[in-house]
């Protein structure tokens, strides 16, 4: 039987996300209190033992036969599990430890599921996995992909794509370009009222696969007359899957959202 992502830990990430600000916090500040100690070191170094790394912190993982792309944060024991459809998935903490050629993940997801990915390594960057929960298991082949977060969003355009949270289907699709100086972002629209921009000021950082973001500020203009500004309280994570594809996660303090992006121009 496929195990889909719902089948190895139950909910979604599309239909947990809000639960997971505090996680999200913690990878905006880029660290958080507790001990974190077996699982920082950013690259994959071979333990003279055999091939599996001491740490698979930072890198994505494709689990081939199930569809499924295993993507880890660089600094902090966080995970995310997405289906290649790339608009579902699930997040939570992580242990890992090698011993020879393989490698055992124990991922804990938000709502308290618990998953194991048994990695046996043939090479540096591929090998074979199991992946099972309680109630089942599949196994097949993985690859490590060589996939990083851009260290910078400026002067780049994306194509952004947002799916309704819990039907997934798709309910808006929009550009957003990034000012070459890395400091704000715009999009437009067009409704009854007239042309829409809005302009907004960010941070970002990058952390392994996944790109932190958070806006600051916006403005919103209609037909060139400004008609609202204020503080914005929003964050995002870019959950890149390929250098220029990948999910994103929007959070705030009364609502969130999920989706895919392209980048489609590049600084």
């Amino acid at each position: 039987m496929k195990i889909t992502t719902p089948a190895i830990l139950s909910k979604g990430l599309l239909k947990i996300a809000a639960n997971a600000s505090l996680a999200i916090g913690c990878l905006l500040m880029v660290s958080c209190d507790g001990d974190s100690s077996s699982n920082s070191n950013s690259s994959l170094s071979i333990p003279e033992q055999g091939l599996a790394p001491i740490a698979i912190n930072g890198i994505t993982i494709s689990l081939d036969d199930s569809g499924l792309l295993l993507a880890i944060t660089e600094n902090i024991d966080t995970w995310f599990l997405i289906e290649e459809s790339l608009v579902d998935g699930i997040t939570g903490t992580f242990t890992y430890n090698a011993s020879g050629n393989t490698g055992t993940a124990t991922l804990k997801a938000i709502d308290g599921d618990v998953a194991t990915v048994v990695l046996e390594f043939n090479s540096e960057s591929t090998g074979t996995y199991v992946i099972s929960s309680s109630e089942e298991s599949e196994s097949g082949s993985f690859r490590i992909l060589d996939v990083k977060a851009p260290s910078s969003l400026a002067g780049r355009e994306f194509n952004f794509k947002e799916f309704d949270v819990f039907s997934e289907e798709l309910i808006d699709e929009f550009p957003i370009s990034f000012s070459d100086d890395g400091v704000t972002f715009t999009f437009s629209e067009n409704d009854n009222r007239g042309e829409i921009i809005y302009t907004a000021e960010y941070i970002y950082a990058a952390n392994g696969v996944i790109g932190n973001f958070e806006k600051l500020t916006y403005t919103e203009t209609t037909n060139g007359e400004l008609t609202d500004q204020g503080e914005a309280v929003n964050s995002l994570l870019f959950i890149f899957i390929t250098e220029d594809t990948g999910v994103w996660v929007s959070f705030n303090n009364l609502d969130f959202g999920v989706g895919s992006f392209e980048i489609i121009g590049a600084g």
